[in-house]
């Protein structure tokens, strides 16, 4: 089985596990406000030549980011922002291998100062604790979760909103670095 569809290709990040997993995340052909071919979540474990489509029955129109436990990819974290006419965007779960999902964080708990939409999630999974994920939305900051997607709460004293990825300082674990679109990058304090 290929990866995408005939009427999208729009490969978005591909994510190597320890194990020799692959995911890809392919987002929604746009045409103007449009987004009529949806795209999704696959996962590949024969070195890229199969792939499945893990979230066919969500029909997202917008996948964006995917990260996994560290000793776990089956076990696994989607970001999806919304699409004209589909609000699908926020922060979805699966611990059963792909099977089931569960949004953790939908795009209506986000502050609505700034934005009425979360565009563009980005996730990081804490390779040294594996219950902290930070959701990055271009549009509102970034987000954190010290309990494996249960509650959220914003990270404060980043002055730029759009937010993307975390990465860990090797020598400090108590640092994080943010990387935003646009302001630059961003450390401090893990909170």
């Amino acid at each position: 089985m290929g990866l995408g569809s005939a009427g999208n290709l729009h490969v978005y990040r591909l994510k190597l596990c320890g194990d020799g997993t692959l995911y890809c995340t392919i987002t929604g052909r746009r045409e103007q406000y449009s987004f009529p071919v949806p795209g999704g979540l696959s996962r590949s474990r024969d070195g890229g030549r199969t792939w499945t489509n893990l979230t066919a029955r969500l029909a997202l129109r917008w996948a964006g980011d995917v990260d996994t436990l560290p000793d776990d990819s089956r076990t696994i974290y989607l970001g999806a922002a919304s699409a004209p006419g589909y609000p699908q965007g926020g922060v979805y779960k699966s611990v059963d291998d792909g099977e089931t999902w569960h949004c953790l964080f939908r795009e209506e708990e986000f502050p609505d100062a700034l934005c009425a939409y979360a565009h563009a999630l980005f996730l990081t999974v804490d390779p040294r604790r594996p219950d902290t994920i930070y959701a990055g939305a271009t549009t509102h900051g970034l987000f954190v979760s010290h309990d494996a997607g249960a509650s959220w709460r914003e990270v404060p004293g980043i002055p730029f909103t759009a937010c993307q990825r975390v990465g860990f300082d090797p020598a400090d674990p108590s640092v994080i670095w943010v990387t935003t679109f646009g302001g630059g990058v961003w450390k401090g304090l893990a909170p």
